[in-house]
């Protein structure tokens, strides 16, 4: 299968999964936790960079953060920022063998719950998801030789003069 479709048919999951990771029931007021967009962009690259230090050293060639991103819904009425970091590994490092042991380490970290599955390009894809904020990572091989850690942050509520296409 071609790599484009393969990562086409990854991002449409993901975005699924990103949304399905922040709706509030719909029975339920959405939380204003006076959040802004920018703290939430900034907890969510933090975590980003906590997981790419997982990684020994001499197994990265380069860790490049995407330094903007976009704004997906949550519900009505709140957002989500979402963006990722790709770090590029040395030749022969076993890519899933990686996100295995990132999703090891975080087993028994109350602050996540995981799942785990294989993507349409027979690469393992793991899933963090935050227990208090709903914010989630998605950690799996992105091209051969590089893994991507994608990230949706906690939804908060955008100033009414606040535009959310475009980047942020």
């Amino acid at each position: 299968m071609n790599s484009r479709i393969v990562r086409a048919v990854f991002a449409a999951g993901l975005a699924g999964a990103v949304l399905s990771g922040c709706s509030a029931p719909v029975d339920e007021e959405p939380v204003d936790s006076g959040l802004t967009w920018q703290e939430a962009k900034a907890a969510a690259q933090e975590t980003e960079r906590e997981i790419a230090a997982l990684v020994p050293e001499e197994d990265i060639v380069s860790v490049e953060q995407k330094e903007t991103g976009v704004l997906l819904s949550c519900d009505e009425e709140s957002h989500n920022w979402n963006g990722f970091t790709t770090v590029t590994m040395v030749p022969g490092v076993d890519i899933d063998a990686l996100v295995k042991d990132i999703e090891a380490h975080y087993a028994d970290d109350p602050r996540f719950e995981s799942r785990s599955w294989m993507t349409p390009g027979d690469t393992y894809a793991v899933q963090l998801m935050a227990l208090d904020t709903a914010a989630n990572y998605i950690i799996s091989e992105d091209e051969r030789g590089t893994f991507r850690i994608e990230s949706g942050s906690e939804c908060f509520i955008l100033p009414e003069d606040v535009y959310p296409g475009g980047t942020f």
